[in-house]
């Protein structure tokens, strides 16, 4: 028996005619007989990979719900700040993440990060390192601290493979500043409102599980009136075109100037706006998340 492209998928054995030898005739009965059979089994296998698909749907859907409850879903009302923020899986489930957390009324803590990979394994450790980020933030330490002490508790439960990038930054409202602290993440970007200027912050750090201790620079910013940065994972400089080109970091930075004046969520959506142009229908490749703080 064959199926439509003409794979073998079955074979009938005849043995031990009664009466005779078996004839042309028999020959096309079971010709025919094969047929039939074979359809029916090809459908019976596309059947069961259709109702496994539809389960592994489910289970993905399920488990977006899940990670999309664990995104804030209403930013902090904070004197003298203003927040945009979002994050685009590329497929269903995704291994980016962010968070503010309330450490108390003078202090705010921004969470930014990266799972290595995509899909449903990073998004599962995407959901772990957030609880070690969150409950790191609650000790209190300073923002290079934590990312250490998260670091420690990644190199002990995480699979060795596995990194994360991440920055944290802990808003003071009264000194209205930014004290960062980066594991590999991207470097943010600022928008300098009296100079109507911008400029990227090399604030260098190593991704957690790289090592047991990591290089992780702090470095504290005090913002301006208008001033603004933007945080972001890497699949909004290496968004790709269909010739496989990148939106890269320059055009962002560019972006940036242009809306610096805008209010966050509008400097955001350009962001998007300019990623999505750019890709022209391309395909995601990777995990879209931005984080806008601007100071009122």
């Amino acid at each position: 028996m064959r199926d439509k492209d003409d794979k073998i998928i079955g074979v009938f054995q005849l043995l031990n005619k009664k009466k005779g030898t078996f004839t042309q005739d028999d020959e096309n009965f079971i010709s025919a007989l094969s047929i039939h059979a074979a359809i029916a089994i090809e459908n019976a296998r596309l059947y069961e990979h259709e109702r496994r698909r539809l389960m592994m749907e489910k289970e993905l859907y399920a488990a977006r719900e899940v990670q999309m409850s664990l995104i804030p879903k209403v930013l902090p009302k904070v004197p003298k700040f203003e927040f945009a923020a979002c994050t685009i899986p590329a497929h269903e489930v995704g291994g980016d993440l962010y968070d503010f957390i309330h450490l108390n009324d003078k202090l705010y803590e921004l969470v930014i990060a990266d799972v290595a990979g995509k899909g449903l394994p990073a998004a599962l450790l995407a959901t772990l390192i957030k609880g070690v980020l969150f409950s790191q933030a609650m000790q209190g330490y300073s923002p290079q601290a934590h990312l250490k002490g998260s670091n420690k508790i990644v190199r002990s439960n995480f699979p060795r493979k596995t990194f994360i990038t991440a920055m944290l930054a802990v808003i003071n409202v009264e000194k209205r500043s930014l004290t960062i602290a980066n594991a590999g993440h991207c470097h943010p970007i600022m928008y300098h409102s009296r100079k109507e200027a911008v400029s990227t912050l090399p604030i260098k750090g190593m991704a957690l599980n790289i090592e047991d201790e990591i290089l992780c620079e702090e470095r504290t910013i005090i913002l301006e009136h208008g001033d603004c940065i933007v945080l972001y994972s890497d699949g909004v400089c290496e968004a790709e075109n269909r010739a496989g080109d990148f939106v890269e970091t320059e055009r962002i930075e560019i972006l940036i100037h242009k809306h610096g004046k805008d209010t966050a969520e509008a400097i955001m959506k350009n962001i998007l706006r300019e990623v999505e142009e750019f890709s022209k229908g391309a395909p995601q490749h990777d995990d879209i998340t931005i984080i806008v703080v601007k100071a009122r």
